[in-house]
């Protein structure tokens, strides 16, 4: 028990957030999110809805990527 709460108070509320809004958006993404921008096929432009639905949903984790990069990930962590 003692490992795991070692463990938690290593993880920031911050951290945590992120790696949740992570898995949510690879659902949302590349998963069953798909099918529910499929149901009903939209095109803007020259693009169907559901390619659009996978790219906005990439760029979501990208930002999280970079997001986290500048705040989470720091050089303090690289030297321990």
């Amino acid at each position: 028990m003692a490992l795991l709460v070692s463990t938690m108070q290593r993880f920031s509320t911050k951290g945590l957030f992120l790696s949740g809004l992570f898995l949510f958006a690879m659902f949302m993404g590349a998963g069953p999110g798909l099918y529910i921008a499929a149901v009903r096929p939209v095109t803007l432009g020259p693009f169907p809805g559901f390619y659009l639905w996978t790219i906005s949903w990439f760029f979501v984790l990208a930002g999280i990527v970079v997001y986290a990069s500048a705040t989470l990930w720091s050089k303090e962590d690289e030297e321990d």
